[in-house]
This record gives structure tokens, sequence and C-alpha cells, in this order.
């Protein structure tokens, strides 16, 4: 009888540092991985944003050499106010998000999803 318990007790310590190694190493699992950096203007109002930047440069590139620098001025003028951002912002996020290649292939697909219902509802 007590030679059971000592099996049974045995076995029970056995069962239970397994559930906790596999405790432990599920949380340090989780505890690695590497967060998203967040980013000066968020991914919601990137996306508008990078959507007019590829427009106008569309129509920037249309034109000739002595008026495009003029354009571009005027052009990122109007949707730094348009969006209510500053220069500064658009480009310390445009940095992370070269530094990020997934977050930029998130939002850029979310910017090409967005510029082809604009081609559909012309």
């Amino acid at each position: 009888m007590i030679l059971n318990q000592l099996k049974y007790m045995k076995y029970w310590k056995l069962k239970i540092g397994r559930i906790c190694c596999f405790f432990l190493l599920g949380i340090a699992l989780v505890a690695c991985q590497p967060k998203e950096p967040s980013l000066p203007i968020p991914e919601e109002a990137l996306v508008p944003v990078l959507k007019d930047i590829q427009l106008a440069e569309s129509i920037i590139q249309q034109q000739t050499f002595n008026i495009q620098d003029s354009l571009v001025e005027r052009y990122y003028n109007v949707i730094y106010r348009t969006h209510n951002i500053q220069a500064e912002d658009l480009d310390s996020t445009l940095a992370i998000l070269r530094k990020e290649p997934a977050i930029m292939d998130r939002v850029y697909t979310k910017v090409l999803e967005e510029l082809s219902k604009e081609e559909v509802r012309e």
C-alpha cells in the first residue's frame, strides 16, 4: 500500500513538473516576441495620407521638370493640412516603416486597396 502511494506521488510530481515546464516555456515564448513599434501617425490615419501622396506623386510625374519642384511643395503642404499632420511626423513614421517591412507591407496593401477602390469609382 505504501509502495502504491509512493508510485502515485511520484507520478503526479512528474506530471506537475512537466505541466509547469510547458507553462513556463509558453510564457517565455510569448514574452520574447518582438512588439511592433508605435507609429507617430497611426495606421488608420496613415493609409489615406499615403494614398494622397501616391496620387500627388503620380500627378507630379506627368508635369514638366520646371513645374515639378513647385508642385511637390504645394501638394505636400495641402496633404499636411488636409490630414492635420506634420512633415516631421510623416518622416519619422516612414523611417519606422522602412525598418519594419511587415508593417510597411500591411500599410501599403491597405493603400493599394484604397487606390483600387478610387480607380473603380472613376
